[in-house]
C-alpha cells in the first residue's frame, strides 16, 4: 500500500509542469551515500526479585552505512522545491549487554527501507537545503543466552521487521545541471515491541525499542 502511494504521489507530482520552472533541482534522480550510523536500543522489564520495580538496559553502536536512493523532485518558481523519494541502506551496527546477569543479549541492525517527502528552498542557484520525513522499515536481529557460562543451555534467535518514521535534513549542491553531491542527518525510530524469555513457565516480557541516527554524504545524478 504504502508503494502505491508513493507511485501515486510521483505522478502527481510530475503531471503539473505547469507551475514549476526548469532548475538545477528538478526531474528524477538517483544517488548513492555511505556515511555513520549509529544504533540504540533500550528494554524495560520487570524484576525478577522485586514484581513492583523494573530493570532496563540502553546501549547504543556505532558502524558505516551505506544505501542509494531514487526520487523526483519539483523546482517551484525560483526558491520552492518539493520532492518524494524512497531509498535502501545497510548498517553493521551490532549491540550487545547483560540483561539480568550472567546472560547476553544482542540487536544487530539489517537493511532499512525509507519512503517520504522533502522539501526545500534553493539559495542562489545550486544550493538546496531541505527537510525530509516519512516511513521507515528496518530489520532487527536479536539473540538471547540465558546462561553464557553453560554450553548446554537453549539460545533464543529471531529476525524481525519494525516499521517507524525518520525525520532529518540536509543540504545539496549542484555541480552540473545533472551531477549533485549532498550531505544529510536523518534520525529514525523503530518504536518498541515486547519480547517474552527465561523460564517457561513464568517468562519475563521485555519491552524493547529500537532507533538510529546516521549522518551520510551523497553523489547523485539527476536524469
Amino acid at each position: 500500500m504504502k508503494i502505491r502511494y508513493l507511485a501515486a504521489l510521483l505522478a502527481a507530482t510530475a503531471a503539473v509542469p505547469a507551475f514549476a520552472q526548469d532548475g538545477n533541482f528538478s526531474g528524477v534522480r538517483g544517488e548513492v551515500r555511505v556515511g555513520w550510523d549509529s544504533a540504540g536500543v533500550d528494554a524495560t522489564f520487570p524484576d525478577p526479585d522485586d514484581a513492583d520495580e523494573t530493570l532496563s538496559v540502553d546501549n547504543d553502536d556505532d558502524a558505516i552505512a551505506y544505501g542509494a536512493e531514487i526520487g523526483y523532485d519539483l523546482q517551484l518558481g525560483d526558491n520552492f522545491v518539493i520532492g518524494a523519494y524512497g531509498g535502501l541502506d545497510f548498517s553493521q551496527a551490532e549491540l550487545c549487554g547483560e540483561v539480568l546477569g550472567d546472560d547476553l543479549g544482542c540487536v544487530e541492525t539489517g537493511r532499512n527501507l525509507t519512503a517520504g517527502l522533502r522539501a526545500g528552498f534553493v539559495l542562489g542557484e545550486s544550493v538546496l537545503v531541505y527537510a525530509k520525513g516519512g516511513y521507515s522499515n528496518g530489520r532487527l536481529r536479536f539473540d538471547y543466552d540465558g546462561d553464557v557460562e553453560d554450553d548446554d543451555n537453549d539460545l533464543v534467535a529471531f529476525n524481525r521487521n519494525r516499521g517507524g518514521y525518520h525525520l532529518g535534513g540536509g543540504f545539496e549542491v549542484a555541480l552540473n545541471p545533472n551531477l549533485y553531491v549532498k550531505a544529510e542527518y536523518v534520525y529514525t525510530d523503530y518504536g518498541s515491541f515486547d519480547y517474552a524469555f527465561g523460564d517457561e513457565d513464568d517468562p519475563l516480557t521485555a519491552r524493547i525499542g529500537a532507533n538510529r541516527h546516521q549522518a551520510l554524504a551523497g553523489i547523485g545524478f539527476r536524469f
